[in-house]
């Protein structure tokens, strides 16, 4: 699984297709493009995963903190925010 480390620059959701939008990179110029895929065969333990996921990414964007995040084809498995 490979890892990136970056400033959360967007986030954006689809609700057509149950998809989060996470643009992560040094600069709104310079991002790389992920997402959280929500689908109907989640369970509800998953589910609240991706939730919090995604709400840890939103938080970390207002706050400016950088995220470490994990991903198999651009889809975040894992996601770490710095807290310092």
């Amino acid at each position: 699984m490979a890892m990136t480390t970056g400033l959360v620059q967007q986030v954006k959701y689809n609700p057509y297709l149950y998809a989060t939008f996470v643009w992560i990179g040094p600069s709104i110029q310079n991002t790389t493009l992920y997402y959280v895929l929500r689908t109907q065969d989640d369970d509800q333990t998953v589910a609240d995963m991706k939730t919090a996921m995604i709400d840890g990414l939103t938080a970390a964007m207002f706050a400016g903190k950088q995220v470490t995040i994990s991903y198999t084809n651009s889809v975040i498995q894992t996601v770490q925010v710095q807290t310092t």
